[in-house]
């Protein structure tokens, strides 16, 4: 298991089992990491001089920051943003290099003063960096409010959080249902046969059809067991 999905499942823990939990994002993240001039030129391309006539010739150009879909993007993000984190140590950047999953962030916190203090702190630790902190959204309401004034609060009333949707106002986290084809389900044949089976990722869903139906069971270990209801083994 890569260490990024350990690191998801490891937050979505510390969510389940603490009172208080936090999401936000950073803004144009790839954007904000400027390229060295010397390297501008692997990244050259060709647009048109004048794009609304399709007939005019050619302009090479070159991009000044990191290019956001790039395989290497997220590695030197990443690196960009330890980086930062080394040079401002403190336990707010120690709390960020723990929980940071590419440019979105997920913590959690017992007490409302230190989710409160973390907002204050990792906005402004961020923002040393150039970076800017926002799409806030928690089940506080003190935190939602102070997001609101400042313009940094994601609005929604179910957030995408480890593949689930996550309802701040009720503190709930839901599986979409989905109808799929049972073709495209693939299962290990000793598990098939005991109608169990024990899934790493730390997502879900409810899967329904005319001819099974698997039921997702999410614990505070995220650990997944599918129930398994009328299968007839021999249609796998």
């Amino acid at each position: 298991m890569d260490s990024s999905r350990i690191k998801c499942i490891r937050a979505g823990n510390r969510a389940a089992v603490t009172k208080f939990a936090v999401t936000t994002n950073i803004k144009k993240a790839f954007l904000q990491v400027g390229l060295h001039k010397s390297d501008r030129d692997v990244t050259r391309f060709f647009w048109l001089s004048d794009p609304t006539d399709s007939t005019s010739p050619f302009t090479t150009y070159r991009f000044k920051s990191v290019l956001f879909g790039a395989t290497c993007s997220p590695f030197i993000l990443n690196a960009t943003l330890l980086k930062h984190f080394e040079e401002n140590p403190s336990p707010t950047a120690s709390r960020i290099t723990q929980d940071l999953f590419v440019d979105n962030v997920l913590t959690s916190f017992t007490a409302e003063d230190d989710l409160m203090q973390f907002y204050r702190d990792s906005r402004c630790l961020l923002q040393k960096g150039g970076f800017n902190l926002r799409s806030w959204n928690s089940n506080s309401n003190r935190l939602r409010e102070l997001a609101e004034t400042e313009n940094v609060l994601d609005s929604s009333n179910e957030v995408n959080i480890l593949g689930m949707r996550w309802n701040v106002a009720d503190d709930k986290l839901l599986f979409a249902e989905v109808d799929i084809d049972s073709t495209m389900v693939v299962f290990w044949a000793e598990e098939a046969k005991q109608f169990k089976f024990l899934i790493s990722q730390p997502t879900g869903c409810i899967l329904n059809n005319e001819a099974k139906q698997f039921k997702f069971v999410h614990s505070h270990s995220l650990r997944f067991y599918i129930e398994q209801k009328e299968l007839n083994s021999s249609n796998f």
